[in-house]
């Protein structure tokens, strides 16, 4: 039988600054207070016993107000000088340097500098210190930002962490295979297609045209035969063409 050339899918991922700054704002402008129920943040077990209990003094909490008053104006250009002015303070604690980084996110990005802004994220991604209940929305932002930028690789390792996490976007979910597919990851496609089309028959539910595609796509790039066939003749049955 005569295997169909694999193509690549084409993303259509790449939203527009203007698009993503009300979401970055909604889920980085957190700033705590001294003595706030925010500086009383809990960090995970593992991390209790290396981390110093978070603290925000005054002197620190005063510049970064006035980062988070300047970003609602939009004016990033006092923004980056109130939060310079913070971050050369001396004896920051850590979760000073982490309120820092997590305002220095949508600075960068207000700044056309998307580059900046998902290294800041991914910084804030890492650290003991970011609440789990606010992790998924700015998983949901560096992954957008990523793709944005066309940073496959990266935005196929964040949302892989997004799908083990229980993420429930079901545009992340739906791109992730499409990524590892222009990475030319299709074990991964595979992995990630296979049960969904599986759960979808047991479920008697239609699979999307496209997912089958995409999945027929990577298994014939591995020469997986039967998989390959297999994937033809569901196309066949539910479109009424191969």
């Amino acid at each position: 039988m005569k295997h169909a050339t694999a193509t690549r899918p084409t993303l259509r991922v790449a939203p527009s600054p203007g698009a993503l700054r009300p979401l970055l704002l909604l889920s980085l402008l957190l700033l705590a207070n001294a003595g706030s129920a925010a500086a009383q943040t809990a960090v995970t077990p593992a991390a209790a016993a290396s981390v110093p209990a978070p603290t925000l003094r005054a002197e620190v909490a005063k510049p970064l107000q006035a980062v988070q008053d300047a970003i609602k104006a939009a004016n990033y250009p006092e923004a980056a000088a109130r939060l310079a002015e913070a971050e050369a303070l001396p004896g920051l604690t850590p979760y000073e340097a982490y309120l820092i980084q997590r305002l220095k996110a949508p600075v960068l990005f207000g700044q056309d500098n998307p580059t900046g802004a998902l290294a800041t994220f991914e910084t804030v991604l890492v650290s003991p210190l970011l609440p789990a209940a606010e992790r998924p929305a700015i998983l949901e932002t560096t992954i957008k930002l990523a793709l944005q930028l066309k940073d496959y690789p990266r935005a196929s390792r964040w949302m892989k962490s997004y799908v083990a996490e229980g993420g429930g976007n079901a545009e992340i979910r739906r791109l992730y295979p499409q990524v590892l597919s222009v990475m030319g990851d299709h074990a991964g496609v595979v992995r990630e297609l296979a049960p969904q089309v599986a759960a979808d028959d047991a479920a008697k539910r239609a699979t999307p045209e496209a997912s089958i595609r995409l999945l027929a796509g990577s298994q014939n790039a591995l020469k997986d035969s039967a998989g390959y066939l297999a994937s033809l003749e569901k196309l066949a049955a539910s479109t009424g063409k191969p």
